[in-house]
């Protein structure tokens, strides 16, 4: 475990591990913002408060290996196991247009379960 790290990327990104260790996940909701499968948004006035994101592909790679998203143009959201915000399960790397501030201050976080 020690030479590998956790990565997760969307259906818009060209990533690719060449593992055949790795998993589909959805149904995962987001609070705080919009994620369009491509990139965190601003929410719109008519925006839900939570809405359900696009599946995302997760595997364990090697320490090694690139990430899916540069540093610079992703931030490490929360993901919680339900929308209480108690119990931390994880933080998953989210593609964004940079100013991670924006969505820390706007209370963005992933929640497994919506209570």
């Amino acid at each position: 475990m020690d030479g590998l790290k956790f990565v997760c990327w969307w259906n818009g990104s060209t990533f690719s591990t060449g593992h055949q260790l790795q998993i589909s996940v959805g149904e995962l909701y987001l609070e705080g913002c919009t994620f369009d499968g491509r990139r965190v948004l601003a929410n719109e006035r008519n925006s839900p408060t939570v809405a359900v994101i696009p599946v995302c592909t997760m595997a364990w790679v090697p320490k090694s290996a690139e990430d899916p998203y540069h540093e610079k143009e992703s931030i490490a959201l929360p993901l919680y196991f339900t929308s209480d915000r108690q119990r931390l399960v994880t933080r998953i790397n989210v593609p964004c247009s940079g100013k991670q501030d924006k969505w820390v201050q706007c209370g963005a976080a992933l929640f497994l379960k919506q209570m």
